[in-house]
């Protein structure tokens, strides 16, 4: 009889052992979904069903452009956890955002700061396009100032991959005013054309000037120039009116 009961308390023990175990071990928690690069070609910003700009994506998260009809902003980003961090135009350029892809083609983008939100979705591989010859090529155009002063305009000249450019045709020291002190401009001197393509630029050089301000420039020299994306669109997507005035300091 007590060896019955001796097997009988040592199945119980057992029992309780094992059953103990079980509940002590909890379920690990599910890995969250890593952030993941943006597929490689043309996505669409589509705003009320309508697509107002596009974002064309690299395999290597560089040299990408942002573009809608008045301009093409270039532009590199980088993953770091579940952030993704922009840089427009330049490496010091830094704009944060969150990104909640609903599958590898429909995804939002969610920028810090300002609120904005970014549906967009993919349309395929970018075409290539053939490379303008020099013949055809549209020449500098110089920058004179009479008894006018030059006014640059966010939606007119940004045709050359957000940047546009002329060639100085007096030596002067020039002022350069933003009618919005929230929208910056980048003015950048070089001896000679960039070579490399405008979209470059800001990638390999830096502005001598990245506010309102005064700059000395000689006859012939190359005046580039570009602004930040807020005075290219509003968060609608429509044009704003941001302007650039350049004029002789001694007039302003």
């Amino acid at each position: 009889m007590k060896k019955i009961l001796s097997l009988m308390l040592v199945a119980a023990i057992a029992l309780c052992v094992t059953a103990c175990g079980a509940t002590a071990e909890t379920p690990k928690p599910k890995a969250d979904k890593a952030s993941q690069p943006f597929k490689a070609g043309v996505w669409a910003v589509v705003v009320n069903g309508e697509e107002t700009s596009t974002y064309v994506f690299t395999d290597s998260m560089k040299e990408c452009i942002y573009g809608n009809e008045y301009t093409g902003v270039p532009f590199d980003y980088e993953i770091d956890g579940s952030t993704y961090i922009f840089h427009m135009g330049s490496a010091d350029d830094i704009t944060k955002a969150k990104v909640e892809f609903t599958d590898d083609e429909h995804c939002t983008i969610y920028w810090d700061g300002s609120g904005a939100e970014n549906v967009l979705v993919y349309k395929g591989v970018q075409e290539e396009t053939q490379p303008v010859s020099d013949e055809t090529a549209e020449e500098i155009p110089p920058l004179i100032i009479n008894s006018e002063p030059v006014v640059v305009t966010a939606e007119q000249a940004f045709d050359n991959a957000g940047v546009t450019a002329f060639i100085c045709d007096a030596a002067e020291k020039y002022s350069f005013t933003s009618s919005d002190p929230d929208v910056k401009w980048y003015i950048y001197l070089l001896d000679e054309p960039f070579e490399d393509g405008a979209r470059y630029l800001t990638q390999a050089k830096a502005p001598k000037l990245s506010s309102d301000g005064t700059l000395d420039i000689n006859a012939g020299e190359y005046v580039y120039i570009r602004c930040s994306d807020n005075a290219l669109t509003s968060e609608s997507g429509t044009p704003t009116n941001a302007t650039l005035t350049i004029n002789y300091a001694s007039a302003a």
